[in-house]
Formats: structure tokens, C-alpha cells, sequence
């Protein structure tokens, strides 16, 4: 089916913002008779293109937006991707990471000889996501009539993608498994885990790509931890989440300093690992809030983990392997200083 002269192949890069979306794009544009496209996951080739079609002082997100992008450029005739700027209600103004906002425009003015790159505007209002759907659809020549039916087929594939997140199924699972409209292949990342409990807290789009970050959650569970993400709060946050967070512009960024408060409160964590991507201003911000106004009680260990676009991932799973074993050794010295029962 084709609308507005456009050809209905629509490929949706598998970057950023995509790890929010891409679930209730792909079912709103097949209810509307497009057939939707979500780019593979991330491969050396793939970042080592868009690294090299990217400027060198960006986030490793930006440049896998880009690898993604030129991977799909001979399969579609049409780019859509996410631009999520006020995604939230409250009594200060409130964004997201300027890159997310202008993810868009990068593609447009960056890359040439690919195909036409529209955006998803989520933004402002009581339900963004509906008034993002009108705005594309009168862009696309999408018949009013459709949107409704496709508008709710797309909730029902969102609602259910962050319930897959929010009961812990891995993030790269749980994208898998929303897209195809199916159960998820595996189980959730705590089951069958053992003792050290590792929480890890980052973005959605960092933690979801295997690639980017040297497959952290499954080497966490190939050493034996039981592993909790900041995936689990994701959007559940507000003035009346557990522990108060200072006002912050950036609406992840809290949702990840609310993550590590919560999980530095809970009594199965035995500690934490917070993984940002080199460059990334207001992720580097956050964690100066959580050091300096206290929102990681002392005794928690705490490691950042920072990612690039450099692939050699001896040095990063050798940390990773060193905190696993000195949490299992706290642990072990803990249960010797249980009294014995009986």
C-alpha cells in the first residue's frame, strides 16, 4: 500500500531512541499497511561505518544511529526515526539529551544518498504519543481514519515491550520479542542467577545493544550474578517515586538517578554498575549529582563502566570480572558473620 506517493517500506534504525519506540512504530505503521523494518543489531561493520560517517567528538549512540542508517539504505524507501523532546509533565521545563532531539536532522544533514528521513515527534500534550501519530500521518498521507485502530495496535505493542523490560527480560530480548510480536526467547536476567545481585543502570539503548557494551549482561550472568537493570523503574518514576531526586532538565537522565538510588536502597543489591557512553554531558552531570547530594548510600560498590566505539573488550570485561569476584567475596565474608542457626 502506498500513501502520499511514497512507497511503504519503512526502516527503522536500531539506535537511541529506537529502544524506546520502535515496538509502537513498527505496529502503528503495519496496521496502516506499511511494512516496517527494524535495522539488525549492531556488528563491527556496522559501528565502524557510522563511526566513519559521523564527526569524532559524538556519543558511540550517535555513530551506531548512523551505522544503522546506511545499513537499511537498500532496503527501504523511507527512514523514520524517534524525536522525543518533552516527554513528560511537570512544573519545570524538561527535555531530552540533545542528541536524541536532533537525531533526525544529523541523518538528514549528515549522511548523502540515502533514502528520505522523517521524524516521530513524542512531545508535549497529555498523550504525545497519539499527537505524534497524527503529525505522521498527515506527513505520510495516512487516511485519519486508520489512525485510531493503529494508534491503539501500536499502545498495545508499547504497553507490553515496557512490561517485558519493567519484569526484567533482557533488553535486547525484550526489543526482539515486542517487534515480532511474540514471547521473548528467554527467561528473565535474575532467574537462575546467582549470588553476587549486580545492579546495572544506563540507558536503554546502551544496555540493549550486545555490541556496544561487550555483552555486560549476559558476561554478568556467564560469571554467576544475578543481574537487575534501571530498565526495571524505567517510566515509573515521578514526585512520588521511593527516593526524591533533585529537579533535573533531562528526563532519562532522572529516570537513571532515581534507578541507582532506589537500587542502592534495596536490600538484594550487593552492587552497582552505572554505564554511560564517552562523551555523554548530561550522563557525566548525573553522576555528579548522585556523588555529591548522597543518592548512593556509602557501602554500595559503585563502578561506572564508559563505552566507545573501540571494539577491544579484554580490559572492559577484565574489570567487570574483578567487581563480580570482590562482591562475591563481601558476600561470602557476610554470610561468615551470620550467627549460626539453630
Amino acid at each position: 500500500m502506498e500513501y502520499g506517493g511514497r512507497s511503504h517500506v519503512v526502516g527503522i534504525p536500531r539506535a537511541m531512541a529506537a529502544y524506546k519506540y520502535a515496538p509502537f512504530l513498527v505496529a502503528f505503521l503495519e496496521e496502516c499497511g506499511f511494512r516496517a523494518v527494524v535495522s539488525p543489531p549492531t556488528s563491527t561493520s556496522i559501528l565502524r561505518e557510522g563511526s566513519a560517517a559521523c564527526v569524532e567528538d559524538v556519543c558511540v549512540a550517535v555513530k551506531v544511529l548512523f551505522g544503522q542508517a546506511l545499513r537499511l539504505k537498500e532496503e527501504v524507501d523511507l527512514l523514520l526515526v524517534p524525536r522525543p523532546v518533552k516527554v513528560e509533565r511537570r512544573p519545570h521545563d524538561t527535555f531530552t539529551c540533545p542528541k536524541l532531539m536532533a537525531a533526525p536532522d544529523m541523518l538528514k544533514h549528515g549522511l548523502k544518498d540515502i533514502p528520505p528521513v522523517e521524524e516521530f515527534l513524542v512531545s508535549g500534550g497529555r498523550d504525545p504519543l497519539r499527537r505524534g501519530c497524527l503529525g505522521l500521518a498527515r506527513r505520510l498521507g495516512i487516511p485519519l481514519g486508520l489512525v485510531r485502530r493503529a494508534y491503539g495496535k501500536g499502545l498495545e505493542a508499547h504497553r507490553g515491550y515496557h512490561e517485558l523490560l519493567r519484569s526484567g527480560v533482557h533488553p535486547t530480548r525484550a526489543l526482539e520479542a515486542a517487534v515480532a510480536g511474540r514471547p521473548p526467547a528467554d527467561g528473565l536476567l535474575a532467574a537462575g542467577g546467582g549470588s553476587p545481585t549486580v545492579a546495572v543502570v544506563g540507558h536503554p539503548y546502551l544496555l540493549g545493544d550486545g555490541h556496544v557494551s561487550h555483552h555486560l549482561l549476559d558476561r554478568l550472568r556467564n560469571l554467576g550474578a544475578r543481574v537487575v537493570t534501571s530498565c526495571l523503574y524505567e517510566g515509573l518514576g515521578g514526585d512520588g517515586f521511593p527516593v526524591p531526586v533533585p529537579p533535573l532538565s533531562w528526563s532519562y537522565e532522572r529516570e537513571l538517578a532515581e534507578s541507582a538510588a532506589i537500587f542502592s536502597r534495596r536490600g538484594d543489591v550487593d552492587g552497582m554498575l552505572y554505564v554511560t557512553s564517552f562523551g555523554c554531558g548530561p550522563d557525566s552531570l548525573v553522576l555528579e549529582l548522585l556523588r555529591r547530594e548522597g543518592l548512593v548510600r556509602p557501602g554500595v560498590p559503585f563502578m561506572e563502566l564508559v563505552l566507545d566505539e573501540h571494539d577491544g573488550p579484554t580490559g572492559f570485561h577484565t574489570r567487570v570480572e574483578a567487581f563480580v569476584d570482590m562482591l562475591r567475596r563481601r558476600v561470602s565474608q557476610r554470610e561468615d558473620r551470620l550467627p549460626p542457626h539453630g
